[in-house]
């Protein structure tokens, strides 16, 4: 028969203590606030941020994500997340970021053939990234205005496996004013929110905006600190154990 010793009634303490520890680490990571990355001037400073610029959060940190440009992209590669094209450079100003070529000459917007990309490291989850756009003129459709296309990539469609076209781009769309408004990749259709995202790639193949801001909620990574904490019981237990028994 199994029976509770003194050093076994002497460790329920310590185990209830891992147990509410446990708990709150999960939901204080359910929790986490959302992380905002303003791109205009006020957030970020103008100018030219060279050809790889990694932004600071509203808390002045640097941020968990990485933009690059692109620039010249090949007409005929319109939907090809790889098109040809010639390294491009980030560019801040008031409306927010765009692309420009090498030598940091263009029109601060992402223009006709041109693309930013945003590298998060680690991956986030897919359904809580949002973009806010200014100079955004969707009206008339394709081939009318402005004639966006989103290429993600995630841990289950890696290598942009997944294109999001102007059309499909509208229902996860939310204007809010002339020329602006916000994109939740979470209310796209037929796109799983829970999916893990580690690359966006925004391009322009008519017209010409800019990304204002990018919103997205960053994943907890629990298992360190559950590791730690059972570490740390086994070796509480094991120092219980030994002064029960020198006490006995």
């Amino acid at each position: 028969m199994f029976r509770f010793t003194k050093s076994r009634y002497a460790a329920l303490p310590i185990l209830a203590t891992v147990a509410t520890i446990a708990l709150t680490l999960g939901l204080s990571s359910n929790a986490m606030a959302l992380t905002h990355i303003d791109l205009t001037t006020a957030g970020q400073g103008a100018g030219n941020k060279g050809t790889s610029f990694t932004p600071v959060d509203s808390l002045l940190n640097p941020a968990p994500v990485v933009i690059t440009a692109k620039a010249g992209l090949n007409a005929a590669q319109k939907t090809n997340p790889f098109a040809t094209g010639q390294v491009g450079t980030v560019v801040i100003s008031d409306g927010g970021a765009g692309a420009e070529d090498i030598n940091g000459v263009g029109s601060l917007n992402i223009s006709v053939q041109e693309q930013l990309r945003f590298a998060f490291a680690p991956s986030v989850k897919l359904g809580g990234v949002k973009f806010g756009f200014t100079g955004l003129n969707l009206a008339g459709g394709l081939n009318a205005n402005d004639d966006p296309i989103i290429f993600i990539s995630t841990a289950t469609n890696p290598n942009y496996g997944i294109t999001v076209s102007e059309l499909q781009l509208l229902a996860g769309y939310t204007s809010t004013g002339v020329e602006a408004g916000t994109l939740a990749l979470g209310d796209l259709l037929a796109l799983n929110g829970n999916a893990l995202l580690s690359d966006v790639i925004v391009r322009s193949n008519r017209g010409g905006f800019k990304v204002e801001f990018l919103e997205f909620q960053p994943i907890p990574e629990p298992i360190t600190a559950t590791l730690g904490l059972i570490g740390l019981t086994a070796a509480t237990l094991a120092g219980t154990r030994r002064r029960m028994g020198q006490s006995a």
